[in-house]
């Protein structure tokens, strides 16, 4: 298998330009996260080391949109470049959030632009149908900046980005064949995967602005193409399920702050991923418990080839389970007794929260 090949020789070049980066980024001071009151680390780290395997993406999927002529591909590919721009400067340099979100908004509408109206709504709202591109809209916006607010610790993000690419990259080649899925999918999480190796516990790099937003991107565009046929396909529903760890945690956590009248817009360490970590548990086992959490939805969409979803409150149950068990999981961690922590680094001390 040609692509195979391709991503194995990617995850070697990005592991090894990413060694590359952080010995340079280290040798002259330069994009140096230094550790705050906010920061899971406690020692000044690289970051924008997404910047990697966002460059070794985008340059692979402009030639194969190239070569195939797609202009879905190309779409994807150019709306790649601006966000890996402001996002890479906004990690050197700082950009304000106003800048940030016009671009994304433009580069969402820029690949938005090549998915037609799904046709059950032009069927039922003729041309008020044209409303859904705002929907979707928001739904890439939102996905993107989501997954770059769950980058706080070592190999979280990197680790769903390789999962959830990965089994989309499978899921498109089985259902499909060789369309621009198949190939978008395997050359991103192939990249990231040689990056997800320094990013592992302990972290030697962050991939910072750069990386996460291109990897909500990359989801969000993927999720997006199988909205058209949504009455179809399950598409739509197994790619938006595979997020589910990310978004859950990043959803739930916003809706809790708002809810306690909190300010939601700015920084904060109450994340349930975070609340772990305070509590005394290491990067490594927070990241493989979301990790397993992926593989664990990836099985049970699995099974409904086997005729699970006809039974749907089982399905729901098991759909639920893992979120459930996260959040016991959290408050667990959070009141238990010192000492208790089978896993923990260190006794949680009575944390309160929500």
């Amino acid at each position: 298998n040609v692509l195979f090949l391709i991503c194995m020789i990617l995850s070697l070049l990005s592991f090894i330009a990413t060694g590359q980066y952080m010995r340079y980024a280290q040798a002259n001071k330069i994009c140096m996260d230094y550790p705050n009151s906010r920061s899971s680390h406690s020692k000044p780290v690289v970051r924008g080391a997404g910047i990697i395997f966002v460059g070794f993406s985008i340059i692979c999927w402009l030639l194969s949109a190239a070569l195939s002529g797609s202009l879905q591909l190309g779409a994807l590919s150019l709306g790649a470049i601006p966000l890996a721009v402001i996002s890479f400067w906004d990690d050197v340099r700082g950009v304000s959030i106003r800048v940030r979100l016009l671009v994304q908004i433009a580069v969402s509408a820029l690949f938005l632009s090549t998915i037609p109206v799904p046709n059950f709504l032009e069927v039922y709202f003729g041309a008020w149908s044209y409303g859904w591109y705002f929907c979707a809209l928001f739904f890439m916006v939102a996905v993107i900046n989501l997954y770059n607010f769950m980058d706080g610790i070592d190999g979280l993000v990197s680790l769903q980005g390789v999962t959830v690419l990965a089994v989309w990259c499978a899921v498109s080649f089985w259902r499909s064949g060789y369309t621009s899925e198949y190939l978008v999918c395997g050359i991103a999480a192939a990249s990231i995967f040689g990056f997800l190796i320094h990013n592992w516990k302990p972290a030697t790099v962050f991939m910072g602005d750069v990386g996460s937003t291109f990897i909500g991107y990359t989801i969000g565009c993927m999720t997006m193409v199988q909205a058209p046929g949504i009455l179809r396909s399950d598409n739509f529903f197994v790619l938006l399920i595979l997020t589910l760890p990310v978004l859950f945690d990043a959803t739930f956590t916003l809706l809790v702050r708002i809810i306690r009248g909190e300010a939601w817009y700015l920084p904060h360490k109450r994340h349930l991923f975070q609340r772990l970590i305070t509590a005394g548990y290491s990067h490594a086992t927070v990241s493989t418990v979301y990790g397993l959490m992926t593989a664990f939805l990836g099985l049970l969409l699995l099974a409904i080839r086997f005729e699970l979803a006809t039974m749907p409150v089982l399905f729901a149950s098991l759909l639920l389970s893992p979120f459930i068990l996260l959040y016991t999981w959290v408050r667990y961690a959070e009141y238990a007794p010192d000492g208790e922590h089978e896993f923990a680094n260190t006794p949680a001390s009575g944390i309160q929260h929500l």
